[in-house]
């Protein structure tokens, strides 16, 4: 099987995922009270997850955090920030071994996220807004950095406080993998072949920062 019938199409394969809101300027980082507590990211229980494509076929995976915390005050977030781990991404959806492996080397070398020069990737919140009624909770305005690149974007999310834990699940969004310079072989004539969408969803588990 050649790479190219192997490789990530940036593709929505379902219509339930909504395209983020996307603006080139990033923006100052929201700033939480003093009050707040710090909730330190568990890496372990925490992951992103991917979905896409080639024309004929999709593909699951994830990538796994590698730091985060997240601020909140009376079980409201305030701020907060996380890194993912980009050398962890990975396919889930292909038993066999080998060919995973080969679409996993694929998506970290240069003719897409070069993880040897920008091995993570960061999102940093930068303002919350509380969403009344419906299936989330907040919206979430942040600085996504992804190889090198910084852009602005908004997602909903769901954040619960239990006792010292934190969830935050958000939405399946998508972003076009152009605006962050993610093109096969910086853009050789296969990149056509290759869709511009990827969805993703985040699921962060986070606990209490002990005083």
């Amino acid at each position: 099987m050649s790479i190219i019938a192997l490789t990530l199409s940036f593709q929505s394969c379902n219509n339930d995922s909504k395209e983020a809101k996307i603006t080139n300027q990033a923006k100052q980082e929201a700033v939480s009270s003093k009050e707040a507590n710090t909730y330190k990211v568990d890496t372990l229980a925490s992951k992103i997850t991917w979905e896409g494509g080639t024309l004929a076929s999709k593909h699951l995976g994830t990538i796994i955090l590698q730091s985060g915390e997240l601020k909140l005050k009376d079980s409201k977030i305030e701020s907060g920030s996380f890194t993912a781990n980009m050398n962890t991404i990975s396919t889930t959806d292909i038993p066999d071994p080998e060919k995973a492996k080969l679409l996993n080397n694929h998506l970290k070398n240069e003719d897409f996220f070069d993880v040897s020069k920008f091995p993570s990737s960061k999102f940093v919140i930068t303002l919350v807004k509380p969403i009344e009624s419906g299936e989330y909770n907040v919206e979430l305005e942040g600085n996504l950095e992804v190889k090198g690149i910084t852009k602005n974007l908004s997602v909903k999310a769901n954040v619960k406080a239990e006792g010292d834990k934190v969830t935050l699940k958000t939405e399946k969004f998508t972003i076009n993998r152009q605006e962050f310079n993610i093109t096969y072989s910086n853009g050789e004539p296969q990149d056509k072949l290759i869709k511009d969408l990827l969805d993703i969803s985040v699921d962060i588990v986070a606990n209490k920062e002990a005083n």
